[in-house]
């Protein structure tokens, strides 16, 4: 019985050798499987290879940094969003929807970073920054416009002082590379919102009153009235402020050709309310304005800023009358 086990083995090998088609069937399936497993390794070491890399290539300051810049991002967008919403004032809804913009630019580019470097961020506002948003939330008018530049004024510089500290002690490439690309908008965004307070500080001063001899200039007097919907900015075909452009180079022409007007001696509260509305480089000048010479004058500052040929003057003279 043990013979013809033997044989019976003997028989099947020598089948087997004789046998082409076999012999290759085997020799296929055996090379398979040895590929199959090259393949399965060379992807293991593929697949840990980046989160070897982001374990090691960055410090707790610089996570820390993340961090934080992120909520701070975060929040520039929620309050950009507050105040295209509830600003009055039409710079106010432009510079928000500018920050909309912006910063979640910036914080897309701190996700990139964050994933490169292993850091987990949140998906939310901590504590702290969601009960700066809901404050700003319950306000409106002229409340919210001043504590929106405020909160803005306060934030980039503290923004900035950390972004450069970061600079002097990071020695990481990727996050040099995002504080040099990011760092010089924080700074172009504080100039806009500076001139902007600028503006508020001259309307506070007018309408605080002062007295001329029998006269007195109060803010009942000379009270700008082009910050409502008019009904010409009900027409579609007419430009408003949410037309203004996004881009930096709008951003600024706008709010140069605001300080321009601010700085002008003797304007009125009228001429230092005006809309400006610039986009792709084209200006609009709406609102009234006390007098033709008014007129005259903002029209060449903005003339001198954007352009002769890119300035539409559409300012209306409406002399207001005075309490004698």
């Amino acid at each position: 019985m043990l013979n013809q086990k033997v044989f019976m083995n003997m028989k099947s090998q020598l089948t087997t050798q004789h046998n082409p088609k076999q012999l290759s069937k085997r020799i296929t399936s055996s090379t398979i499987s040895t590929l199959c497993m090259t393949v399965a390794a060379a992807a293991a070491l593929f697949i840990a290879a980046p989160y070897a890399k982001a374990a090691t290539a960055i410090s707790t300051a610089d996570q820390k940094f993340i961090l934080a810049a992120s909520q701070g991002a975060m929040t520039g967008v929620k309050l950009g969003e507050l105040a295209a919403q509830n600003g009055q004032r039409d710079d106010v809804k432009s510079f928000g929807k500018m920050m909309v913009k912006e910063h979640t630019s910036i914080n897309d580019d701190l996700k990139a970073l964050a994933v490169q470097k292993g850091v987990v961020l949140p998906e939310s506002l901590d504590k702290k920054n969601q009960a700066t948003v809901d404050k700003m939330a319950a306000l409106t008018g002229s409340k919210f416009d001043d504590a929106y530049i405020a909160s803005m004024i306060k934030d980039h510089k503290n923004d900035i002082k950390e972004y450069k500290a970061e600079s002097d002690k990071t020695k990481d490439a990727d996050i040099q590379s995002f504080l040099k690309k990011s760092t010089p908008s924080m700074e172009e965004h504080l100039k806009l919102i500076t001139a902007m307070d600028s503006v508020r500080d001259s309307n506070t001063k007018n309408s605080a009153g002062t007295n001329q001899g029998d006269n007195t200039v109060t803010n009942t007097t000379y009270k700008a009235d082009n910050t409502g919907i008019n009904k010409r900015d009900r027409d579609k075909d007419t430009l408003t402020p949410l037309d203004q452009g996004n881009t930096t180079s709008d951003i600024n022409t706008t709010a140069e050709i605001r300080k321009g007007i601010i700085a002008k001696d003797g304007m009125s509260v009228n001429a230092k309310n005006v809309k400006i509305i610039t986009a792709n480089g084209e200006v609009t000048l709406r609102g009234p304005v006390d007098t033709a010479d008014e007129k005259r004058q903002i029209g060449e500052i903005a003339d001198n800023l954007a352009g002769a040929n890119k300035v539409s003057n559409q300012l209306e003279v409406k002399k207001t009358a005075s309490n004698n």
